[in-house]
């Protein structure tokens, strides 16, 4: 179970202010009293429904808003309303152990002096913002709502930049094991996971281009021509992270063919193998057979050495055959 807070950030250009609550009783609209702040809300954990709907009370939220909220398995999308705008996000959290892309609902809320920002778990990736916030020098706290919300949105799309480093990493990994001859680790099922894990990012990267895309075009008071700039930096982030993962899915199927190659060339090496030692003997069987047919007209059967004359003629034409499958480098 997530230890559930909600974190206050009041702030201007010339003061700010954090305060971190565990109780539901300690939210009251006395702390977003003061007009001349701007408040960011960041709540964790969607199972505290409460908090929420007294958040959307204080900031006279639709009700079906705070419902939708609940709803994890959403796409990313905007919603403009009469005095704010409702956007859904997904961040992405790479498990290192497994290997594995794990994806988180982001909420936002934003008015003229507020963001309300609702996680499903506890760590994100906004420690940043809320370090530049602290610093009455940073942009974060000159401009308004827009600049942070812009800040917020660009961490995420930052995160998205690590995270496909990390699969780019893996796939350079298991090309390493398929081009090493010498190394018999089964990788098929990593290339699997590699391809689910490159869906899971084109699922999470393509409906966010369309989301700052809308939030661009939208004609919202809150953004001035500056903020548009800067989220149509991040849509060139998006649109580059894009194209790195069309990249990886590209890799990922030369992978499959990699393998596959691979398998094929370990089963051409052992075809080969069987094909000499059947063509070595041949000859052998063949000598063996004449000399077993046992007719009584045959010399070499009464001779005292022919037996040893046998062995010796089948073992020199086994070294020979041998030595030229290896001066022909066929083994």
């Amino acid at each position: 179970m997530i230890d559930p807070h909600i974190r206050i950030i009041k702030y201007h250009s010339d003061h700010y202010e954090e305060l971190v609550l565990s109780q539901l009783n300690d939210l009251h609209s006395d702390h977003f009293s003061d007009h001349s702040y701007i408040y960011w809300i960041d709540v964790v954990g969607l199972h505290q429904v409460e908090a929420i709907q007294q958040l959307g009370n204080i900031f006279n939220i639709d009700s079906f808003i705070v419902t939708d909220i609940q709803q994890t398995d959403q796409r990313p999308k905007f919603q403009d309303y009469d005095h704010y705008i409702y956007v859904v996000t997904k961040d992405l959290i790479y498990k290192e152990p497994q290997e594995r892309i794990d994806t988180e609902q982001l909420s936002f809320l934003m008015g003229a002096n507020f963001i309300i920002s609702i996680q499903e778990w506890e760590g994100d990736v906004f420690e940043a913002v809320r370090i530049r916030l602290k610093s009455s020098k940073k942009p974060e706290r000159k401009y308004g709502c827009a600049y942070l919300f812009y800040a917020l949105l660009d961490a995420i799309v930052d995160n998205y930049f690590a995270i496909v480093e990390e699969v780019n990493e893996e796939i350079e990994r298991i090309e390493d094991i398929l081009l090493d001859p010498t190394n018999q680790t089964e990788v098929m099922l990593d290339i699997h996971h590699l391809r689910k894990q490159s869906l899971v990012l084109k699922h999470t990267m393509f409906p966010m281009r369309e989301v700052i895309a809308k939030l661009d075009r939208e004609n919202y008071t809150q953004y001035s021509d500056a903020t548009r700039w800067l989220l149509r930096d991040i849509y060139e982030h998006l649109i580059e992270l894009i194209e790195s993962v069309d990249n990886c899915r590209d890799a990922v199927n030369d992978l499959v063919d990699l393998q596959m190659s691979a398998v094929s060339n370990k089963l051409n090496n052992v075809m080969k193998v069987l094909t000499v030692i059947s063509t070595i003997f041949i000859p052998l069987t063949f000598v063996a057979g004449v000399y077993g047919m046992n007719f009584d007209n045959m010399p070499e059967l009464h001779w005292h050495y022919g037996y040893y004359a046998v062995l010796l003629f089948m073992f020199a034409i086994a070294i020979a055959l041998f030595a030229y499958f290896r001066r022909k480098s066929w083994i």
